[in-house]
């Protein structure tokens, strides 16, 4: 059972925020942050546990239809100091997404004492990079009945989409070749290798193109042989399947004399703008005075596994700028915070207390 809540202001509730922020929490050393969401959520109300990849899961009381809110406590390394300037939070994670993460447990945290409102908040771990966090939860149990991923959207701006993923990596070893001879070595078949991958590229731009980036390549010889290794990934807009673009690297692979290795992949999403819990975002965005929007991002994010293992209502919704993500000058505005966690608020409730 969990503890009577702490009653918070917006003071304390953005003081709950900048607590997480604090602590820095790069992924695979989520372990800061995990040990100030289990000390601080049974005081707001929330029965908490952790489950065995690290998860952080909060839970309400409540009756009525789950809503599972979910955001991830990792961040990309690069620690920024903590400080706030002229109603702006600085730091690592105030954007991508943290932000998200704690106006998600603050909106749930004001539903603890609703008889009827089921939510259920999961802080995952390393979303930034394995998905590993995500892939453990949809094992583990089944799907909810309404889901909202956490990333930075804009507090009045609900995210329809992610382009898909396929990461691959390239390797060849050929003979040693003078510098001064002709001839195509193995860092030659490499770059052209990657030079037919490109070719595969849309000529449409943003969420709706096909695109290539290579991420890292490296050679070495032991005095006999050259061996050179490319790693890169393709982002797949809808429209493509991950396997329909396997098959066209591959096909790019048979003109060359080396092996791809495939690594992680995942379909892209794109869910209806009618669907129940876009239609709530939107309700609640007007109720509190913003003027609601839709949006599609070009990369991918947790919400493509759930698409993938879960067939439930879904979309994306965050506090914040993703522009901002990952950089040296990732901020957000403290009031943009407060807004989502009103709109989150209404959003929750009206899912799991009302007809859909």
């Amino acid at each position: 059972m969990s503890a009577k809540p702490e009653t918070l202001d917006r003071d304390d509730e953005f003081a709950f925020f900048r607590g997480l922020v604090e602590r820095y929490s790069p992924s695979g050393n989520e372990e800061p942050a995990r040990e100030y969401l289990v000390s601080r959520l049974p005081e707001m109300g929330f029965d908490v546990h952790t489950d065995e990849v690290g998860n952080v899961v909060a839970r309400t009381d409540g009756t009525g239809e789950e809503v599972l809110l979910t955001s991830h406590m990792d961040t990309v390394p690069g620690e920024i100091p903590v400080r706030v300037e002229d109603g702006i939070l600085y730091g690592r994670g105030s954007v991508d997404a943290k932000g998200p993460l704690a106006s998600m447990f603050t909106a749930a945290s004001r539903l603890t004492d609703d008889e009827e409102a089921n939510v259920t908040v999961v802080a995952v771990v390393e979303e930034e990079k394995s998905g590993m966090g995500a892939r453990y939860l949809t094992d583990r149990r089944g799907a909810p009945a309404y889901l909202v991923n956490g990333e930075p959207s804009g507090w009045d701006t609900v995210t329809l989409g992610y382009r898909g993923i396929l990461r691959m990596r390239y390797r060849v070893t050929g003979e040693i070749i003078h510098t001064a001879r002709p001839g195509v070595n193995a860092i030659d078949d490499v770059i052209s290798f990657w030079d037919g991958v490109r070719g595969l590229q849309d000529l449409d731009e943003g969420f709706d193109a096909l695109t290539a980036t290579p991420t890292e390549i490296d050679s070495e010889s032991d005095g006999f042989e050259l061996r050179s290794e490319l790693r890169g990934n393709m982002r797949i807009p809808p429209g493509y399947t991950v396997e329909e673009v396997r098959e066209m690297v591959k096909n790019v692979e048979r003109e060359h004399n080396g092996d791809v290795y495939w690594g992680e992949s995942t379909e892209p999403v794109l869910v209806d703008r009618s669907n129940p819990v876009v239609r709530a975002f939107m309700r609640s965005i007007r109720d509190n005075e913003g003027s609601p929007g839709l949006s599609a991002k070009t990369g991918t994010s947790d919400m493509n596994v759930f698409a993938e293992r879960w067939d439930c209502p879904m979309a994306t919704y965050g506090p914040g700028d993703s522009n901002l993500d990952h950089t040296p000058n990732e901020h957000i505005e403290v009031e943009e915070f407060h807004r989502a966690v009103d709109v989150l608020e209404n959003v929750a409730r009206d899912l799991s207390t009302s007809s859909a």
